[in-house]
């Protein structure tokens, strides 16, 4: 099988059966180091989209003839994400006055679909927080905006979350209209302030591991 990671090539065998899964793991323990991860995968000259879950589909190796692997920094990953997450709040406080604003007016059906894709960003926006975190070693804890710490701002909207999700389970639309309005919608404007303090935090831990890099390379 020809194999090509960031640009190297070379061919490799693998046992029989051996899935695209299974080839793709040993790959990441013989020639993908732990603090890389893989963004793109091409079998047969043709790319291959992950799932929801961030898996991408499996194929037998038996019908594998080239794989192409490319990889970037986790650090770099991350600093990406809250790049993204920081552009993405703009989007989803508009989406959220949107949805109280038809809560509000009796337009359920709509509300609801607006309400779903309201909760998929900020369950993303968490993730994005929480990746940061673990990956680059970020501490929200001594992070601070406003005399506060971040960890206690993450706290707060989660908070905000299970009291939604309480109101949503008790069809109180009335008072999950008000939460999204006058306690999620301030809350995630606040964050406008917050993100850019991780941004740069994790800007620099990217410098770090690039000047680290630079100099096993040289």
């Amino acid at each position: 099988m020809r194999v090509c990671v960031d640009d190297l090539e070379e061919k490799m065998e693998f046992p029989p059966g051996f899935s695209l899964g299974e080839i793709i793991n040993q790959l990441c323990t013989e020639k993908i180091s732990q603090d890389r991860v893989i963004t793109r995968v091409r079998v047969n000259g043709e790319e291959l989209a992950e799932d929801e879950s961030g898996l991408f589909p499996d194929v037998p190796g038996g019908e594998i003839d080239s794989l192409e692997l490319e990889t970037e920094h986790s650090f770099e990953t991350g600093y990406r994400g809250i790049v993204d997450a920081k552009e993405y709040l703009k989007k989803l406080t508009s989406g959220i006055q949107e949805t109280a604003e038809l809560f509000r007016t009796g337009e359920e059906k709509r509300a609801h679909n607006r309400y779903a894709l309201c909760m998929e960003g900020i369950n993303w926006f968490i993730q994005i927080l929480e990746g940061a975190r673990q990956v680059m070693g970020l501490d929200y804890g001594t992070m601070v905006f406003n005399r506060v710490s971040v960890d206690s701002y993450i706290e707060n909207l989660q908070h905000i979350i299970g009291e939604m999700l309480s109101a949503q389970s008790d069809e109180d639309w009335v008072m999950l209209s008000d939460l999204l309005e006058y306690e999620l919608l301030p809350t995630l404007e606040g964050w406008k302030g917050i993100v850019p303090l991780i941004e740069e935090a994790a800007r620099k831990r990217w410098e770090e591991a690039k000047g680290g890099e630079a100099t096993r390379g040289g």
